[in-house]
C-alpha cells in the first residue's frame, strides 16, 4: 500500500550474495510496474472498443446491403 492509500505493481528479483563460498545476504531489486499496468489495462479497453466498432460497421454494411436487394426486388 501508498502512502496515499493506493496501490503498486512491483516485480520483485532477488538473488543470494556469495561470499567466499557462503551466503552473505540476498541482494534485491523491485522494479515499479505500475503506469505499465495502468496502460495495458487502457491498451485491452480500447481494442474491445475498436472490435465492437468494427462489428457494427460489418452488421451496418450488411443491412445496407439487404436493404439495397430488397429496394430493388420492389422496383
Amino acid at each position: 500500500m501508498c502512502k496515499n492509500g493506493g496501490s503498486l505493481a512491483i516485480i520483485a528479483r532477488c538473488a543470494p550474495i556469495i561470499r567466499d563460498g557462503k551466503r552473505g545476504g540476498v541482494r534485491a531489486v523491485f522494479l515499479d510496474i505500475t503506469e505499465k499496468k495502468k496502460l495495458e489495462e487502457q491498451l485491452r479497453e480500447r481494442t474491445a472498443q475498436i472490435q465492437i466498432a468494427q462489428k457494427m460497421e460489418a452488421i451496418g454494411a450488411i443491412a445496407g446491403g439487404v436493404a439495397h436487394d430488397f429496394n430493388n426486388m420492389l422496383g
